[in-house]
């Protein structure tokens, strides 16, 4: 017959119970304190990051935003800039008796003085002194471009040369169109330019 467990170790049993409810409480108590350690951790993280994707967001729209207006400020200047060439070329192409002189009021004076000047320089029946027929330009103007040699209209063979401002100059170079060298290069820039005033308008 098996032998009834004494008092002591009864109480012996009843301590390690004890010890081992208490053990697993705690356990349980550390187990929750880290789940709820990890979310509100995992609060912040998310919280965090929320934040940072809204910063992101908001510099990705400014940055497109910043780019939108330097593209249409590229995009003004340089539909600017073909007007100016196309008016610029034209006036060289045009006689000076057919100009507008009121388009640059500010240049009236000197363009009538140049007017005058050029129509002077020719014979009253239209011939300059050797007997062929000079188309005066508009290229004597001030600040506008001039052209050195300029050919007879009986001419076939184009020995003429574009003396261009520095500053017209850049505006072909703003929208990386080729500068013309000759009267006869007028023209198809002419065509370049308006291609390219196209181009710019659509985007």
């Amino acid at each position: 017959m098996q032998q009834a467990p004494s008092k002591k170790e009864q109480e012996l049993v009843s301590q390690v119970n004890t010890e081992f409810a208490n053990l697993r409480k705690a356990r349980l108590e550390r187990s929750q304190q880290y789940k709820e350690r990890y979310g509100e951790l995992a609060a912040v993280r998310k919280e965090r990051q929320k934040q940072i994707q809204a910063r992101q967001q908001e510099f990705e729209k400014e940055l497109e935003e910043k780019e939108a207006r330097q593209k249409q400020k590229v995009t003004d200047n340089g539909m600017g800039a073909c007007d100016e060439l196309i008016h610029q070329l034209q006036l060289v192409q045009e006689p000076v008796e057919q100009l507008e002189i009121n388009d640059h009021p500010d240049r009236r004076e000197q363009e009538q003085e140049n007017v005058d000047e050029g129509c002077s320089n020719n014979n009253d029946d239209g011939e300059s002194n050797n007997g062929k027929k000079s188309v005066v330009t508009a290229a004597t103007v001030v600040d506008r471009i001039q052209v050195v040699n300029a050919p007879y209209e009986d001419e076939d063979e184009d020995t003429s040369l574009l003396i261009i401002p520095l500053s017209i100059m850049e505006l072909f170079w703003d929208i990386s169109i080729q500068v013309p060298v000759r009267v006869s290069e007028i023209e198809p820039t002419l065509t370049k330019i308006r291609e390219r005033r196209d181009e710019l308008s659509s985007l």
